[in-house]
This record gives structure tokens, sequence and C-alpha cells, in this order.
């Protein structure tokens, strides 16, 4: 279930940053789901303010467009508790 990911993922994510760590991202392909839950964590961590906006960034920098299943990604990160 792509909400109990994200709800243990994005928590988990902002300790290991904020306590110094990198995160490598790798996946033998950057499916849509691994561009959305980037995303989406940039928005549930506020690093970005709005969902369009976060998403353009990690179109940017994957260099492709992100399809429904990111994009739901991204709209679900709204709705994880800090």
């Amino acid at each position: 279930d792509a909400r109990e990911v994200a709800t243990t993922l994005f928590p988990e994510l902002a300790a290991m940053l904020s306590a110094g760590g990198k995160v490598l991202v790798h996946q033998d392909e950057l499916s849509d789901r691994v561009s959305g839950l980037m995303a989406g964590y940039l928005l549930w961590s506020e690093v970005i303010p709005l969902a369009p906006q976060a998403t353009s960034v990690v179109e940017r920098l994957l260099s492709r467009q992100m399809g429904p299943l990111g994009r739901d990604l991204v709209s679900l990160a709204t709705t994880i508790p800090k």
C-alpha cells in the first residue's frame, strides 16, 4: 500500500537527512513510483510548498514527465502526518 510506504519512508528519510546522512536513489529504472515518492517527499518535508512545483522539479531532474502513478503519490504526500 502506497500510503503505508510513504508514512514509514518520509519520516525515516527526514531523520536520516537531519542526522547528516545521504540518500542514494537507485532502481534499475527510475519509475513513476520512485519519482512520485521523490516529489512527494519534497512536498511533505516542505522543501517545496506546492505539489505542481515538486512534480516539475523532479521531472526536470529526471528529464522525463511523471505519469499518473507518480502524480498520485505526490498528492498522497499531503495526507501523510508529520
